[in-house]
Formats: structure tokens, C-alpha cells, sequence
């Protein structure tokens, strides 16, 4: 049953925003078998950054319809990097290379693992956590070499 319902909320958020929906990169299409099991972003983000990724999608999407891009607009990789989202595409208006960068610059205040306002960060492997996922969480020789946002 779970699956079943997943299943229809990748289907709505796609109807929504029709870039979340995987295509192959090569001929753009997608693929046959696609059934909504997953959106694009989902597994290539941290877990409590998809919230800010949704919303991140919502206020690009006027502005592609406004350029008359929202068809043609296609994210070709997304994932953390240095501690913060990174969103790569396959050309857009100025508009929404503005905003990918607003919510790739907030990114780093909002925890990875749930969500929450990030109160730190992590050196090394850079990483942002909220006070209840750093205890919690993490290995205490992260804990050790983190700094307070």
C-alpha cells in the first residue's frame, strides 16, 4: 500500500513539475518501465534537504513559464557538494540560475538528515546538522570537529 501511495504522490509532484520526472540523458525520453517509484532529486539528495529541493521547484517554475521553458527545462545532476545542494542543468533563463543559486546558498543552514534549521557544521567532509541530529546522529569525532553556524 505504501508503495501504491508514493507512487501517486511522485505522479502529482510530476504533473506539477514535469522536470522531476527521470528522462534519458541521451535521447531525452523516459524511460518505458517508469512507473513514479521514484523523482528526480529524490535519491541524490540528503534526506532533509528534499523539503528545500520541492520548494526550490516550486519557485522556478513561473519563471520557466514564463520564458516559455517549462518543457524544455531539464536538471541534469543533483546532489550535496562541499556541504551545500547543488543543482546542474541543461540551460535556463537568468531567472532561475538565480534561484537555483539562492537555495543552493541556503542549503547549508538547513540539516541534512531532517530538515530542521542547521545550528552546525561539520570540517572534512563538510556537513550541516541541527542540534538534536549532531547528538544523535553522528560519530562523536565529527561532533569534535564541527563549528556553530
Amino acid at each position: 500500500m505504501a508503495d501504491w501511495v508514493e507512487r501517486q504522490i511522485n505522479k502529482k509532484l510530476c504533473e506539477q513539475f514535469p522536470y522531476l520526472v527521470p528522462r534519458n540523458v541521451f535521447t531525452d525520453k523516459i524511460p518505458e518501465d517508469y512507473d513514479y517509484d521514484y523523482i528526480r532529486g529524490e535519491y541524490e539528495l540528503p534526506d532533509g534537504w528534499f523539503d528545500l529541493f520541492l520548494q526550490m521547484c516550486e519557485d522556478i517554475k513561473q519563471p520557466l513559464v514564463d520564458a516559455n521553458y517549462l518543457e524544455k527545462f531539464r536538471f541534469s545532476q543533483i546532489k550535496e557538494k562541499y556541504g551545500t545542494m547543488r543543482c546542474y542543468v541543461f540551460g535556463a533563463p537568468e531567472e532561475v540560475h538565480n534561484i537555483l543559486h539562492k537555495y543552493e546558498y541556503l542549503s547549508q543552514f538547513v540539516c541534512e538528515i531532517c530538515g530542521k534549521p542547521a545550528k552546525y557544521v561539520t570540517s572534512g567532509w563538510i556537513g550541516s546538522y541541527c542540534e538534536d541530529c549532531i547528538k544523535n546522529e553522528l560519530k562523536p569525532e565529527y561532533i569534535n570537529e564541527c563549528e556553530t553556524l
